[in-house]
């Protein structure tokens, strides 16, 4: 395969699938494959040429000064290889006076150990062809790049930036065995479009107790290639504050092959709300599971979700002193449980153990009312906030209801008087579960507004009444204003929801 050179919004960018090809995208004389710059490599720069086809080092091994190195670059435009500043006496980058894109490989752009370096300005300037970025700038000890930290353009890329004279203070912050010393006084860590927090190459034995102050996140946050067993190192922290759009509200735990545990115990908010949050989990040890408390406060802001590798904990204690249980039988199920594990399932056999139901503030499952023959309504359902599922039982599919009302004799009402929080599926599409009411006795809705309305109080992405949506139903010929306004809502929270999961898909 040919790589191509792209042109777009006046940045040039270089894909290839293999860096052996980067020559290919170049005439021959404008070639170099010396890589490190010496005074006797330099002979073979071809100075005439824009775009230029090889990596370009500048090392303790670069025997030139700065104006012969200017001189020689100053042509180059284009740099369809990698760039390295590492161990050098240079002062300044503007030894590259009109560079405008470079190749980022997996290492990224490394300026690190050069004593005298004081000017980086000139980056700002700087593009990747390949986007994002890790630019690693670090220990240049006379080195002030705080300007480069509020850069627009540099802060969309993955900066790693420590031990240099000045750094970026708690903003945009990667952290690793190097990086750690610089961080133990960040109580609030914030940064641009990409970087923010990201952990890696630590394992339990790591001195992580920097992070034990940290009350706040603004941003993404990502744990991965780590040996950690948990994250409660994060034992203070309260709240992961992402950025208006779903791309900059990231939270990605990945790839971590001992994790068993989140261990976020003190975490109590997520912003933004209402489907503005990711979560990915993915890659870590089998076992891997969240608490109940981890899992209501991520339901609470229905979180958007492609990969979520995870079980509910087993463990029934909670911080905040609710009672979990585990459900086997409703007849043998405390009557004080606020939190119940397993799919609740209310049929003719059991329908006058409801009343252990009444403190139950969240069913972490499915919830299925059938066959029953006396229930009119869902009155014992007290304190009942939410049904969320992260199991596929039930036969449950990408479109499989959380919540069921099938085949009831009395039903008549099916307002959950508590109701605060959309019901939710890993596992579904839209993840705000649909709710499924078939072949009961009783007529549950006279008429589309109805079912509207009904639709709205539940926070539902989808009511499937009799195999019909709400729109399918016939309308109210006599309350056209009820009905316009219904209709409005439910159109309007139908629209929303396409469009985030568009979104969420791109």
């Amino acid at each position: 395969m040919q790589p191509k050179v792209l042109f777009f919004c006046n940045f040039i960018f270089y894909v290839s699938t293999e860096n052996s090809e980067l020559s290919d995208a170049c005439e021959e004389k404008c070639q170099f494959k010396d890589e490190t710059i010496t005074s006797s490599s330099i002979k073979n720069w071809p100075t005439t040429c824009e775009s230029v086809c090889g990596n370009l080092y500048l090392t303790s091994e670069t025997d030139l000064s700065e104006n012969q190195l200017k001189e020689t670059f100053g042509n180059l435009k284009y740099l369809i290889g990698s760039l390295k500043v590492v161990h050098t006496n240079i002062t300044s980058l503007s030894v590259l006076p009109k560079l405008q894109t470079y190749y980022c490989d997996e290492e990224g752009l490394i300026i690190a150990h050069n004593p005298m370096l004081t000017d980086i300005k000139i980056m700002e300037y700087w593009y990747p062809e390949v986007r994002p970025c890790i630019l690693h700038i670090y220990n240049n000890s006379k080195l002030d790049s705080t300007h480069l930290c509020e850069n627009f353009y540099v802060i969309q890329q993955d900066l790693d930036v420590y031990g240099n004279a000045r750094d970026c203070g708690c903003s945009n912050v990667r952290l690793h065995p190097s990086s750690l010393p610089f961080y133990r006084n960040c109580t609030r860590i914030t940064g641009g479009l990409r970087g923010v927090l990201k952990i890696s190459e630590v394992s339990d034995q790591t001195d992580l107790s920097a992070l034990s102050n940290l009350k706040s996140i603004t941003g993404n946050l990502e744990v991965y290639n780590t040996e950690l067993q948990n994250l409660s190192f994060f034992k203070n922290l309260q709240t992961i504050n992402g950025q208006l759009f779903q791309e900059f509200s990231i939270t990605s735990i990945h790839d971590n092959p001992k994790l068993t545990r989140l261990g976020l115990d003190s975490l109590t908010t997520l912003i933004p709300m209402e489907k503005g949050f990711s979560i990915a989990i993915a890659n870590n040890h089998p076992d891997f599971c969240v608490s109940t408390s981890e899992f209501q406060l991520f339901t609470k802001v229905g979180f958007h979700t492609e990969q979520f590798e995870a079980t509910v904990c087993r463990n029934l204690e909670r911080n905040d002193g609710q009672k979990v249980c585990y459900l086997e039988k409703l007849s043998t199920l405390d009557s004080n449980c606020q939190h119940i594990i397993g799919d609740v399932i209310i049929n003719n056999d059991n329908e006058n153990d409801v009343e252990t139901l009444e403190d139950t503030i969240m069913i972490y499952g499915s919830l299925t009312i059938e066959h029953t023959a006396n229930l009119k309504d869902l009155g014992f359902f007290k304190n009942l906030e939410q049904v969320g599922t992260l199991s596929k039982s039930l036969g449950f599919n990408d479109k499989a209801p959380v919540i069921r009302f099938l085949s009831n004799e009395q039903l008549q009402n099916l307002t959950f008087p508590r109701m605060r929080y959309a019901s939710f599926s890993v596992f579904s599409l839209e993840k705000q579960g649909f709710v499924e009411i078939s072949d009961n006795s009783q007529t549950l809705f006279q008429h589309r507004n109805d079912c509207m309305q009904y639709q709205t109080r539940l926070k539902s992405s989808e009511i499937k009444y009799n195999g019909h949506s709400c729109l399918q139903l016939e309308p109210a010929l006599d309350s056209p204003a009820v009905e316009r306004s219904a209709r409005c809502e439910i159109v309007i929270i139908s629209i929303l929801v396409s469009c985030l999961v568009q979104i969420f898909s791109f």
